[in-house]
């Protein structure tokens, strides 16, 4: 069977954590998934994975999708950030 992620939200300022729960768990589909452990030991990923969801995203929201210039910019945004701060 298939099952398709909730996130309940009070509030309209938590719709963007709301939709990062979402696409978090879509890019696990395929891992083994038990319960919440998902999100509290959450499993690595790729730069190619997280660039392709990142793409898809901004394709369903803008109709548009992101080009190797910003993805580029995006990367150097996290990878060089997630360094810095280990």
């Amino acid at each position: 069977t298939s099952t398709l992620p909730l996130v309940v939200i009070s509030s309209t300022n938590q719709g963007p954590m709301a939709w990062a729960s979402i696409l978090w768990s879509a890019m696990a589909v395929g891992q083994r998934l038990v319960s919440n452990l998902l999100f509290l030991a959450p499993p690595s990923v790729t730069w190619q994975q997280l660039s392709e969801v990142l793409g898809w995203q901004f394709l369903a929201m803008s109709g548009r999708g992101l080009d190797d210039q910003q993805l580029a910019m995006l990367r150097d945004r996290f990878v060089v950030n997630i360094i810095r701060y280990r």
